[in-house]
């Protein structure tokens, strides 16, 4: 292979040999270092910049067909520390994007060379991001200054900047390396320990709201403060737990893009809520015992005709069904009730000692769970409470959405950034998250009152 040709100098022969060693035996090991090689064997590159390029290039994680996309849009590649560096940056940038669009960034790498990419329309997220790391440093100067101001009270002027800028270099530094670490499509070292973070924080937070939320919005309730209110209360809680593992295994997945994970969080949200529904009406729906007490109280009632009518008709099965039929459609229609008449009961004729026979307080216990049901259910009446449940969280969980996602992907970035300032971190993911769930609850609650009674 002919040797790199250099700006007016000949590269050693020695140099030569030995990377043609050290890159065949690469090579063996990774065929990406061979293409890398040929790539900027193209170029006239000094040793000491053929050196670093490579490097860079083996740093930044690229794919075989964007290694021919990158160097077939080249057409130089200058000998400067400035290039070098800015090359490292845009290809730490291009790691954060979804593959289509990193080739297509890759295609305008000429543009980094001569000076063109600062106003070239392609290169605008990139040249924010490169604002963003401008300002921080800009920020960190000024804080090492006043510091350094403090604990060298004696320092001359330019002794202060130097040790600023110093300081300053080393935390925009720390703070480059998690940014790119938890903004990268693919798995990170910052990924990992901020999906941990991601991961406590929702679940411990997503709880407490939940409970206070839940107190706040039912405290006018006359079960407010009762065991079964706190039986309800810690029910809650516990689901917004679940909620909040199910959302940060979803959302701590580096390579997931916006909308998948939208879709995929509404899925999901929508299987906890069945679940949700069927737990709900075991636990805190209205059993045989209330039906049975619900009889007993028949029995002693002075308007026993007219009760018993009130319930009879809670049994004609086509008007309760059409109920059912035009709110949940076809779906949820699995109720089958007995016609009336098939209890083979003249329920003009049935007295207080009838209500003893079992067919009687079969007809009339399903009866009284129904009075029960609608006596407790909002506008939003689907037919059992645990429908009442899917229904609401199902239907408000669309227009929610794309929120939930923009919301909730802030604060993992939030928390995966957190080495750099960790108290500051936890307050910021806490407050975003307290002031989404003032929005949401504010909503939320008074219609799930209103719609499902509960």
């Amino acid at each position: 292979m002919l040797a790199p040709k250099q700006e007016g100098n000949r590269v050693p022969a020695s140099v030569i040999e030995d990377e043609n060693c050290i890159g065949l035996i690469s090579g063996l090991i990774n065929p990406k270092t061979i293409l890398f090689r040929e790539g900027l064997d193209k170029f006239s590159l000094t040793p000491k910049y053929r050196k670093r390029y490579m490097e860079i290039l083996q740093d930044a994680d690229l794919k075989q067909d964007e290694i021919d996309v990158f160097f077939n849009g080249l057409s130089t590649l200058p000998n400067s520390n400035q290039k070098v560096l800015l090359l490292d940056e845009f290809f730490a940038f291009n790691a954060t994007l979804f593959p289509k669009s990193r080739k297509k960034l890759l295609e305008l790498s000429s543009h980094l060379f001569d000076g063109s990419y600062k106003t070239h329309q392609g290169f605008k997220k990139f040249l924010n991001r490169q604002k963003k790391f401008t300002s921080f440093q800009k920020k960190a100067f000024e804080k090492e200054v006043s510091k350094a101001k403090k604990e060298f009270p004696n320092a001359s002027e330019e002794q202060i900047k130097r040790v600023a800028r110093k300081a300053a270099k080393e935390n925009t530094d720390h703070f480059k390396r998690l940014y790119r670490g938890c903004y990268t499509k693919g798995m990170t070292q910052e990924h990992k320990a901020g999906g941990k973070a991601f991961t406590y924080f929702t679940i411990s937070i997503a709880a407490i709201s939940s409970g206070a939320f839940y107190t706040y919005s039912n405290y006018e309730d006359p079960e407010f403060l009762t065991s079964e209110f706190f039986k309800k209360m810690s029910y809650e809680m516990v689901g917004d737990g679940l909620w909040a593992a199910l959302a940060s295994w979803i959302f701590k997945d580096p390579e997931g893009g916006f909308l998948a994970k939208s879709v995929k969080m509404y899925l999901a949200d929508n299987v906890l809520i069945m679940a949700d529904g069927l737990t709900w009406e075991q636990l805190f729906a209205e059993g045989e015992q209330d039906a049975v007490k619900r009889i007993e109280e028949l029995k002693r009632s002075p308007e026993f005709k007219e009760d018993m009518g009130e319930l009879v008709k809670l049994l004609e099965r086509e008007k309760f069904m059409d109920k059912v039929s035009q709110k949940f459609g076809e779906l949820l229609v699995q109720l089958k009730l007995s016609e009336p008449d098939e209890f083979g009961i003249d329920w003009e004729g049935v007295t207080k000692e009838d209500l003893e026979k079992p067919e009687v307080r079969e007809a009339l216990m399903k009866a009284a769970l129904m009075e029960m049901y609608e006596d407790e259910s909002g506008d939003l009446s689907l037919g059992t409470y645990g429908a009442d449940r899917w229904g609401f969280y199902s239907g408000i969980g669309i227009p929610f959405m794309f929120l939930d996602t923009l919301v909730t992907t802030k604060i993992y970035h939030t928390m995966c950034m957190a080495p750099l300032n960790p108290k500051a971190a936890i307050l910021k993911a806490s407050l975003i998250f307290t002031a989404y769930s003032i929005f949401y609850d504010t909503i939320a609650y008074p219609m799930r009152k209103k719609l499902i009674g509960e």
